[in-house]
């Protein structure tokens, strides 16, 4: 027996700081847990100790409303755990003598008590420095999977495993293609598999189909696939409608908290990225919108957003038009050329906006480079941060797509019927002394 002031706190945060939230602690609440409710706050003393029939009787207790989840969460481990695997983990310890794993502790004259760790361990580990960058106030970096490191281990509800075999997959796939070692593909596709297994289990709880650990765990499997599944573009991002699913799941609140907006800032690039590459991504929706309308454009990151926002919704009408034109529309070719012209404003728009210092980068000649590699370009822009070089090649990347949709609409048109019949030249045909107006812009538009 203990005459300590016994914790206020709920079950679940009672070693930790808890706001006593009725009917739930908003600690439990944001990390997607099950509140078992408080003390008796009458109460004074707290018994350590029981006997062998209170002991009995306190476990039956507790144990019996929660049988159907524990038993649950049972069957899911055993599955998981009796799944077939082709690969000893043996044979991965043998592989791990003639791969590099880098130096775990480059602060120590000895390192020679990394080689303790195991090769799951160092590999994830190599994977979080890798990837993992975290924001920084004084400068533009807002981050990037910021948030997996703490996610990956505060696993503490039961049946939450499908994150940790999601990052273990990504870890050896992205060892392996550094390296490409055979054992590290299989590892890498026994762990992806447990991951589906596991986050399909996850998906039965309507609760937990929205929490931040299996929002990241979609993401983490569609970084597995870029990195690892050698397939058609088209194929690739199958966990991208997953993602818009749960975002729209989670509603407008998701982005009030520092966890809740990293984690959409992630997955929305990650879905953006699919709807502006690809017919097949998922279609945009009205929550999607409305909740990107909320944002500010003063931020840059924001601002690339929305420009590539709208760059995905012209280029899906850019597509249909594109469909009207194959099937000999007539009405197509005058909604074409406006539809270019709104491209083209659009297209000035996103590129006329400067962030400040921060956001420049310097041009170098590869010769200037002391050591660079032969595949290295002849030119190289040299950036503050690799964040700021991923939203430049972000921003980059709808450009390009918005000025292939373009080409791809002048094409037709010029080849189309009804500017045959107009006599308006090829494009491949030298200008005219006194060409027609429309020429002039297209010519302009097909030489950029």
């Amino acid at each position: 027996m203990s005459g300590s002031r016994a914790s206020k706190g709920c079950q679940q945060c009672r070693k930790r700081k808890c706001d006593e939230g009725r009917p739930s602690c908003n600690r439990c609440i944001q990390r997607g847990e099950a509140c078992y409710g408080y003390r008796d706050p009458q109460t004074t003393y707290l018994f350590k100790s029981e006997n062998e029939r209170t002991a009995t009787l306190v476990s039956r207790a507790q144990t019996k409303p929660r049988r159907r989840a524990s038993s649950l969460s049972s069957s899911s481990r055993l599955r998981i755990t009796l799944s077939s695997s082709s690969i000893d983990d043996s044979d991965l310890e043998n592989a791990a003598q003639i791969l590099d794993l880098g130096t775990p502790y480059p602060w120590l004259k000895d390192g020679s008590k990394a080689r303790e760790q195991s090769v799951e361990k160092r590999a994830v580990d190599k994977f979080f420095e890798k990837f993992v960058l975290f924001p920084c106030n004084s400068s533009s970096s807002s981050g990037f999977l910021e948030q997996l490191p703490v996610l990956f281990e505060e696993v503490q509800t039961e049946g939450r495993v499908a994150l940790r075999w999601a990052v273990r997959a990504a870890s050896f796939a992205s060892l392996n293609s550094e390296q490409g070692n055979k054992e590290l593909e299989r590892k890498a596709s026994v762990c992806y598999g447990k991951a589906l297994e596991a986050l399909s289990e996850s998906l039965r709880n309507k609760e937990e189909a929205v929490s931040d650990y299996t929002l990241m765990t979609v993401v983490m499997l569609d970084l597995f696939e870029t990195m690892f599944i050698q397939a058609s573009p088209h194929s690739r991002g199958a966990h991208t409608e997953g993602m818009a699913q749960i975002l729209r799941l989670r509603g407008p609140d998701q982005i009030y908290s520092a966890r809740g907006w990293s984690l959409y800032r992630l997955a929305h690039h990650r879905l953006q990225r699919q709807q502006l590459a690809f017919d097949s991504a998922p279609a945009i929706s009205q929550e999607q919108e409305e909740l990107l309308s909320s944002l500010t454009p003063d931020t840059p990151s924001n601002r690339i957003t929305h420009d590539n926002f709208a760059i995905s919704k012209i280029c899906a009408r850019a597509r249909e038009l594109k469909a009207k034109l194959l099937a000999g529309d007539e009405l197509s070719d005058e909604e074409t050329m406006k539809l270019v012209s709104e491209m083209v404003l659009l297209d000035r728009t996103a590129t006329g906006w400067r962030a400040g210092p921060s956001w420049e980068y310097r041009d170098v000649r590869k010769h200037d480079i002391v050591g660079a590699p032969e595949w290295f370009p002849l030119q190289i822009q040299l950036h503050h941060d690799a964040w700021i070089a991923y939203e430049w090649n972000y921003h980059r990347t709808g450009r390009i797509i918005l000025h292939t949709h373009i080409l791809e609409c002048l094409d037709r048109l010029l080849l189309s019927a009804s500017l045959a019949s107009s006599s308006y030249p090829s494009p491949y045909i030298p200008l005219p002394l006194n060409p027609p107006p429309r020429f002039l812009f297209t010519a302009e538009l097909t030489s950029k």
